[in-house]
């Protein structure tokens, strides 16, 4: 048995390649990674002292987008996001662990001026 740990250090990355193939267009691939407790990837000693599921300690998002420049000041992108985990997930936004499932999808659209 394990006691619970006061203190956990979590562990994020990312890596992310960008294709520009057309002036203005860029295609992305990334793969995301968080674990809420790196000393606990799968999220089974966390979920045992929590009473969760273990995929609410961990998230690893794989991405592919599409994005357009039509001026320096606009971008728009599309991007599909395929989930495992809800490590991401605030819980204020989702108290009821019962409506959340280990792998699920986003699709988003994004529009952004710099100024």
């Amino acid at each position: 048995m394990f006691t619970q740990r006061p203190e956990t250090e979590f562990e994020s990355y990312y890596l992310q390649a960008q294709y520009r193939f057309a002036p203005g267009w860029d295609f992305i691939a990334r793969y995301d990674v968080l674990y809420l407790d790196k000393s606990d990837r799968n999220g089974a000693e966390n979920s045992v002292v929590f009473r969760k599921a273990p995929y609410n300690f961990f998230a690893k998002d794989i991405t592919l987008g599409i994005g357009w420049q039509p001026d320096p000041a606009w971008l728009i992108r599309a991007e599909y996001h395929y989930v495992d985990g809800t490590g991401w997930l605030p819980e204020q936004d989702n108290t009821d662990n019962s409506d959340t499932v280990r792998y699920w999808n986003i699709f988003a659209l994004q529009v952004t001026y710099r100024f």
